[in-house]
């Protein structure tokens, strides 16, 4: 799959949305090369604009690519206005919330579909 057919740009109330879909991505390889597609695409956006949803089903995450995600945060997070993760659940998920709060970025949602994260998302301002 490309970054193409993994990323989803929409607008839907006056908000610029991204879907980010890392699901089933297996090695560390393609990670990488998946959220340098992203990143490259991210911050093309003025800094806190964007509205990020992304989908972490059945992605692989070991010491490496947890290094990778911390990096992508980094990069990303100056643009990113409110951000939510879906299909993600128990371990990954205490790790990403730890993540995030060690950046600062407060502004995160956890829930599990891109429907109810859009919903979500557009009560935030």
């Amino acid at each position: 799959m490309s970054n193409n057919e993994r990323a989803e740009e929409f607008v839907q109330d006056g908000k610029t949305f991204l879907f980010m879909d890392f699901s089933n991505i297996d090695s560390n390889e393609e990670f990488k090369k998946i959220s340098s597609g992203f990143e490259k695409l991210i911050t093309q956006y003025p800094a806190d604009s964007l509205y990020t949803i992304t989908n972490l089903d059945k992605v692989k995450y070991d010491s490496e690519s947890i290094k990778m995600t911390r990096n992508f945060i980094k990069i990303t997070d100056k643009y990113v206005k409110y951000a939510a993760i879906i299909n993600i659940d128990g371990a990954k998920k205490f790790i990403l919330n730890k993540m995030f709060s060690i950046k600062g970025r407060k502004k995160i949602i956890f829930t599990f579909s891109k429907e109810k994260a859009v919903n979500l998302l557009l009560d935030k301002e």
